[in-house]
């Protein structure tokens, strides 16, 4: 069965990258799912910086919401240092959308059925962009530097990404 590959490319607004960043308060955030996971089904993992510290708040939620999965569940938050959250903004600011986008192909269906979101700005201005199945075929996608933003960001929430994507 050939799967053909879907991206979905949203922009919150349009807001020149170098205008990102002159706000005192900055994020991060990356989205994951993956419908047939039981364990980490949902993956939530907001980083925040403001003039005074930087921080991650990390979610993860199971397929199924019985006792045997409870033990799953991720609710945590801890802080960051500023060169940890400059680090990955300067990651995720690098991803070429124009590129990602003029390989958008029209047709259909993901590799998996996995979806991974980042989203980066300040609290009034976001980009986000939706990739589907981001491991799948990244170079011909143009995804390469979208998937190692996003393997980084799954390691600052304390996941493994070849366990996650």
């Amino acid at each position: 069965m050939k799967f053909g590959s879907l991206i979905v490319f949203t922009i919150a607004f349009s807001l020149p990258l170098e205008l990102i960043g002159q706000s005192d308060y900055l994020r991060i955030s990356l989205e994951f799912q993956h419908p047939l996971r039981i364990p980490n089904e949902n993956i939530k993992i907001e980083l925040i910086q403001t003039s005074e510290i930087a921080y991650a708040e990390v979610k993860s939620t199971p397929l199924k919401d019985d006792s045997v999965w409870v033990h799953t569940k991720i609710d945590t938050s801890f802080q960051l240092s500023a060169g940890h959250f400059d680090r990955l903004m300067k990651l995720v600011k690098e991803i070429p959308i124009q590129e990602i986008y003029s390989k958008i192909e029209p047709s259909g269906f993901g590799h998996d059925g996995t979806t991974g979101i980042i989203k980066f700005g300040n609290f009034d201005y976001q980009i986000a962009m939706s990739i589907w199945s981001p491991d799948y075929k990244p170079k011909s996608r143009g995804t390469t530097e979208f998937l190692e933003a996003f393997k980084e960001i799954l390691k600052v929430g304390g996941f493994k990404p070849s366990k996650i994507l």
